[in-house]
């Protein structure tokens, strides 16, 4: 057995173990095989997880070399998943409920509605490929005034329910 300090905590190395031991195997004998794993009702879940492609790179590979494309996808995902994060958090934050005004189209407005609008707006602008923003929670469009961020894309965007 070897052991190996890592951290201070000891952890037995199975492939030190496993490297070392090769080594130490008289010559003509041979390898041991490892029997069979037996299938589970699991085993279709986990191949398709394991061979599942992520949006990233679904996004690289179907974008065909736009980049500006890609960083638009990449900002719209980015925005989904900070907004997402704010949903989970928004009970224990007190953030359920009316905010107490009406958005471009007439409707009482959320408070999770504005933090998303907040999130998207901040999202895309950021990305440096857009150059005006339309959102339902908006009066007006939002131009990206600042030159080294703007871009070719226009994006109209519901930012929490896609109601509109």
């Amino acid at each position: 057995e070897y052991d190996e300090w890592v951290g201070g905590d000891r952890l037995r190395s199975k492939a030190l173990r496993l490297a070392d031991s090769s080594e130490k195997r008289p010559k003509g004998q041979a390898k041991q095989k490892k029997p069979e794993r037996t299938p589970t009702e699991f085993d279709p879940y986990l191949q398709n997880r394991v061979n599942a492609q992520t949006l990233t790179q679904y996004i690289i590979e179907s974008s065909k070399g736009d980049k500006q494309m890609a960083m638009l996808m990449n900002a719209i995902q980015h925005a989904c998943k900070v907004v997402s994060n704010s949903i989970e958090k928004a009970g224990p934050a007190g953030l359920y409920g009316l905010a107490g005004n009406a958005n471009a189209t007439g409707d009482d407005v959320k408070k999770l509605d504005i933090i998303a609008d907040d999130i998207w707006v901040e999202c895309l602008k950021r990305s440096g490929v857009c150059g005006l923003l339309v959102s339902e929670e908006q009066e007006t469009a939002i131009i990206v005034e600042d030159e080294a961020l703007r871009g070719p894309f226009c994006v109209a965007f519901d930012p929490l329910d896609g109601s509109s």
